[in-house]
């Protein structure tokens, strides 16, 4: 399946697009320790604009919800637009919770949308599933990288190796993606949320695997 579909779906990433979804932003303030700035995706598809941003506003809500319960001293939200084609469109999501002692704790929530339904591409859809082995030997081959959240290269360090490969993504263009994994899973906090990058030939790889 993987073999005949990728080709297609790296094709149709590459193609330049006239209709954009609108993307506005919004930002809640509801005291001076939550600030919580989301994106309202404007789509020619009605309804698949009610559900992307009902999903995306589940986040708010959850966000809410902790600041409410007193689980949170301080809570921030912001966003950033990754990609978007006739298809798709790709974006993190970054939170912030602080609940006392000496930091918080930021992190990223990559989401893939269909712009037909609105629904969430899971990774599966593009990567068949890969064991945290693999993933690591990719990296160590430079097969795959591994990048700090501004997509500059590391090394990776044996000291923190993830239990999992991560579910959040998105996407890059041209056939590739990037995995996002969160403080401590592959470096220290100082150094944020990391990606591992798979380019289209890397993903042709792993998914011709046998």
């Amino acid at each position: 399946m993987f073999k005949i579909l990728l080709p297609c779906l790296f094709a149709l990433w590459a193609v330049s697009l006239s209709a954009q979804a609108i993307v506005v932003s919004k930002t809640e303030s509801i005291t001076p320790n939550m600030t919580l700035t989301y994106p309202i995706i404007n789509n020619e598809a009605s309804t698949a604009q009610q559900i992307m941003n009902a999903d995306i506003y589940g986040y708010v809500t959850r966000l809410k919800n902790i600041y409410q319960k007193g689980e949170a001293i301080e809570i921030a939200m912001n966003y950033e637009i990754k990609y978007e084609d006739a298809d798709y469109v790709s974006l993190i999501l970054k939170t912030y919770t602080y609940t006392g002692g000496a930091h918080g704790m930021p992190l990223q929530h990559g989401l893939v949308y269909s712009k037909k339904t609105g629904k969430t591409i899971p990774l599966t859809y593009f990567l068949k599933p890969i064991s945290i082995q693999n993933l690591i030997a990719g990296i160590q081959s430079n097969r795959l990288t591994l990048t700090d959240q501004n997509m500059s290269r590391i090394q990776y360090d044996p000291f923190f190796t993830p239990n999992v490969v991560s579910k959040d993504y998105y996407l890059c263009g041209n056939g590739s993606f990037a995995l996002i994994f969160q403080p401590y899973s592959f470096a220290p906090y100082a150094v944020g949320a990391t990606r591992v990058l798979f380019t289209r030939e890397a993903a042709n790889y792993y998914n011709n695997e046998q």
